[in-house]
């Protein structure tokens, strides 16, 4: 016989599993295509990831800067760790400016 998890508990008001499921069924219908609450799932992921790229290229400009000064790598490396870093702040700027844009058109729409 294969482990299928805990046993279904009850609350204190003697629900068991069939409430659970209608409470998790409501919750992951709210993400569904659409909703504000997956748009905003989306721009939740999108500035993990633009935050995640920033500081690694932020952490790379500082080595190769450092690294440059000390005379162990390169100006070129730290040149275009500089340039990287630029741009892809210049983009994050753009995309937070053109989300608050349409979230703002969105809101005027009542959705």
């Amino acid at each position: 016989m294969a482990w299928r998890g805990p046993a279904p508990a009850t609350s204190e008001r003697g629900e068991g599993a069939e409430s659970r499921e209608r409470v998790e069924g409501h919750e992951l219908g709210e993400l569904e295509p659409g909703t504000r609450q997956r748009t905003q799932l989306r721009f939740r992921l999108t500035d993990i990831a633009w935050t995640a790229l920033c500081t690694v290229l932020l952490l790379w400009t500082v080595a190769g800067v450092v690294g440059a000064a000390r005379g162990t790598t390169g100006w070129a490396y730290s040149v275009v760790a500089c340039v990287l870093l630029v741009v892809t702040v210049a983009l994050r700027v753009m995309t937070f400016r053109r989300r608050s844009t349409s979230l703002r058109d969105t809101d005027a729409r009542g959705r």
